[in-house]
């Protein structure tokens, strides 16, 4: 399934991603849930992840930018890791390497583009005797299948 989140002003805005509103008069957020809940409920780790993760979508978020960040957060905490995550205060067409990592495009050091081509190792997934495996579904479904595995599954992958 693809879940997107509605906008106010449509997908094609010029301006700051600070300023994009969601457009809560949808139902958007139980809609999501719904869908997770049906797809992963039976999954080795989804009674695990489910408490935080429902939390998240029991929340309203007025603007998409503070949703990204606690989806980041959230996945960041799930997977043990522990960096920092913040925003800068203006934009700038470089950042001081020393001070950021720029995660613009992908970032630097793990172009997104680069890594969408590489092979996927295969991992146990919820409907693959039916479809097969499928490679980039998202880090819900890695982290559903592979629970606290998820994270050495990303790290080899990279590497």
């Amino acid at each position: 399934l693809l879940l997107s989140i509605p906008l106010e002003g449509g997908r094609s805005q010029h301006r700051p991603l600070k300023e994009v509103r969601i457009a809560n008069r949808y139902s958007w957020q139980d809609n999501h849930w719904k869908a997770l809940t049906s797809c992963y409920n039976r999954s080795p780790w989804f009674g695990h992840y489910r408490e935080g993760l429902e939390a998240l979508y029991q929340t309203r978020f007025d603007y998409l930018c503070d949703w990204d960040l606690a989806c980041l957060k959230w996945v960041q905490d799930s997977l043990g890791l522990g960096q920092d995550i913040g925003t800068t205060k203006a934009w700038f067409q470089r950042y001081n390497p020393e001070e950021y990592e720029d995660c613009r495009r992908g970032g630097e050091s793990g172009n997104a583009k680069q890594l969408a081509g590489l092979p996927q190792r295969r991992y146990p997934q919820v409907f693959e005797e039916r479809t097969g495996f499928l490679s980039g579904l998202s880090i819900l479904d890695l982290l559903f299948c592979m629970g606290p595995e998820a994270v050495d599954y990303l790290r080899d992958a990279h590497n």
